[in-house]
């Protein structure tokens, strides 16, 4: 459970720094380019809790559903597929020794190792639809928070990680490493526009955007 808990918070970790590093890298720049190549004299910050927004956002839903369907079809096949081993290993079992049970045998052999093949390519073709449905979420936040800092006059967006805690029962060395990707130790609420930027996304979907 520890372990479990270790490996949430050093992902979370992970992914604010990844999208401070871009999504602030942006504004940095949108902010250089208005005034010049230089940034502004007074900046106006807003940080982002991402976890957040990747839960509130109506696209996920949707796009989880896609993937349930998907998943749920590849199942059936597998079913299929499952039925017919049983279906062969049941007629093996009334055959007498001879050829013909020597070939059943090679026969159901060859059907087990399809099964096998087929659930791998099953696996990976999910958890590849997946890293899809993330990746094609983070851009769209990513474009979104951007939209929102230039209607809104913000010239940094942060991602936010003063909320993710330490974790509990781990080595000293993981605990350093986690303390040393932090970037935020406290944020006023005021700056926070996750609230904003989740009823932006939602309602561009809803329009279809």
């Amino acid at each position: 459970m520890a372990r479990s808990a270790k490996t949430v918070a050093l992902s979370l970790a992970a992914l604010t720094l990844l999208g401070a590093g871009v999504v602030g890298g942006q504004f940095v720049s949108l902010a250089g380019a208005a005034a010049g190549g230089r940034a502004p004299t007074q900046p106006s910050i807003a940080i982002v809790d991402m976890e957040k927004v990747f839960n509130g956002m109506a696209m996920r839903a949707t796009r989880e559903g896609e993937l349930k369907t998907l998943a749920e079809s590849l199942q059936g096949e597998m079913d299929k597929l499952g039925k017919a081993v049983q279906d062969e290993q049941a007629k093996l079992s009334l055959l007498p020794d001879g050829r013909d049970k020597q070939a059943a045998q090679m026969k159901l052999l060859e059907m087990q190792a399809n099964a096998r093949v087929k659930k791998e390519l099953f696996e990976a073709q999910i958890e590849m639809r997946r890293s899809e449905m993330f990746r094609d979420m983070y851009e769209k936040i990513n474009s979104t928070v951007a939209k929102y800092a230039q209607q809104n006059g913000y010239t940094i967006v942060i991602s936010s990680d003063e909320g993710i805690r330490v974790p509990e029962g781990v080595q000293t060395s993981e605990i350093q490493r986690f303390i040393s990707l932090r970037r935020l130790m406290f944020v006023d609420t005021r700056h926070d526009i996750t609230a904003e930027v989740i009823t932006m996304l939602n309602n561009e979907a809803s329009a279809g955007k």
